[in-house]
């Protein structure tokens, strides 16, 4: 076995970007604070206030102040009910369906008209409502490109876990179907994945990696976490059931009409203030946009994005517990530094290490793929602080 790379970006990490690309994005809490001044927003504002008192006096008042209480954040005082009636026994009998489910659909109607409005607010600032689900879209096309580049010897598997704003972001960006009767209507549950995999129809016993002409890209989703719970095919792009697959070549030109390229694009977009974008664009002076980095996260259970392959496919997960077990059979499988005769080579570089970094010139983070079969020391191996590597 081969332990996979784990890193975790924090907002003044360029690589940010890609799983959280609406944190320390100005441009999108402008466009947050248009939707709160709506007619929409405000007449919602006003018919749901004495919902929301009750519930604050029945259930939200240890944890939420007066202030806190509203449309405004309806997402937030949704995720806190989904907990609370998970873990606490007693709250079934302090919150009844009706108003759950109302929570519920006023949490949904909220994080879709801030995060999935695919109109532009105006020519200077396109679709900065689905910013998240823009730089998701640079990490997707990415992690399939170094996985054809190197002929399928890297870029196998990719996980990410971010937020759930830019799951909601990229759907709507896909064209993924929105009645009301479509998972794509509402938040999606905890623990759900999104899932792109990159194949090739070839039946044969070849091991030659395919072209590129004859790639395929589909979309799977799950909605939630429970073991039942089915992983679903949907069209992309706004095609018909028949059209359940995209050539590798239209997959990636409809990308590039929805992704954000690089570091300096999302900085110039958003009118950011991190720190790197400064590098990035040292001749611009930004202003402030009113969110610093501390304060740029939000009230948001975790996603997460996962790309795997026959040659490489990508999930997104939203906040769960995954457990796993790997069962290794006779035939091989690794033990410390011993590497049996069927155990394959495998390298992983992490998707994120890919992004535009100012000064990087070769396009990837020092250090790159891990050669053959590289190991570092942890509390199962004897030389917990040697690394081994062993080559073929």
């Amino acid at each position: 076995y081969q332990y996979p790379r784990i890193r975790v970006p924090g907002l003044s990490d360029p690589s940010s970007i890609l799983i959280s690309g609406h944190l320390g994005c100005g441009s999108y809490q402008r466009h947050r604070r248009r939707y709160e001044q709506s007619t929409e927003a405000q007449q919602l504002r006003s018919e749901t206030a004495g919902f929301y008192t009750n519930l604050y006096n029945k259930v939200l008042h240890k944890e939420f102040s007066e202030a806190e209480v509203g449309y405004d954040n309806a997402y937030g005082i949704f995720r806190y009910l989904q907990y609370q009636l998970t873990h606490d026994a007693a709250m079934p009998e302090l919150l009844s369906a009706e108003d759950y489910q109302r929570a519920r659909a006023l949490a949904d109607q909220y994080m879709l008209a801030t995060n999935a409005n695919v109109s532009s607010a105006s020519a200077s600032e396109p679709s900065m409502s689905t910013i998240a689900g823009r730089t998701l879209s640079q990490l997707i096309l990415r992690s399939f490109e170094q996985n054809i580049a190197s002929q399928g010897s890297i870029a196998k598997m990719t996980m990410v876990f971010g937020d759930v704003e830019p799951a909601i972001s990229l759907a709507a960006l896909a064209l993924l179907p929105s009645s009301a009767n479509s998972y794509f209507a509402s938040v999606p549950d905890l623990g759900s994945s999104f899932i792109f995999e990159l194949y090739s129809v070839n039946t044969s016993l070849d091991t030659v990696y395919p072209e590129a002409s004859d790639l395929f890209v589909r979309f799977y989703f799950r909605n939630g976490s429970a073991t039942d719970a089915p992983f679903q095919l949907h069209a992309l792009f706004g095609n018909g059931p028949s059209r359940s697959y995209l050539s590798f070549t239209e997959f990636r030109q409809m990308l590039a009409q929805i992704l954000v390229s690089s570091t300096e694009e999302w900085c110039l977009s958003c009118g950011s203030t991190a720190i790197f974008c400064q590098g990035a664009i040292p001749s611009v002076t930004f202003k402030q946009s009113g969110l610093g980095l501390a304060g740029a996260g939000g009230v948001g259970a975790a996603a997460a994005l996962v790309a795997v392959s026959l040659l490489a496919l990508i999930v997104w997960l939203f906040k769960s517990r995954i457990r796993r077990r790997l069962k290794v059979s006779g035939s091989g499988g690794f033990r410390g530094s011993q590497k049996m005769a069927s155990d394959p080579d495998v390298s992983f570089t992490p998707a994120v290490a890919n992004f535009d970094i100012p000064g990087n010139t070769t396009g990837r983070r020092p250090g790159g793929a891990t050669k053959g079969h590289e190991r570092t020391g942890s509390w199962e191996m004897e030389h917990k602080n040697v690394s081994t590597t062993i080559s073929e």
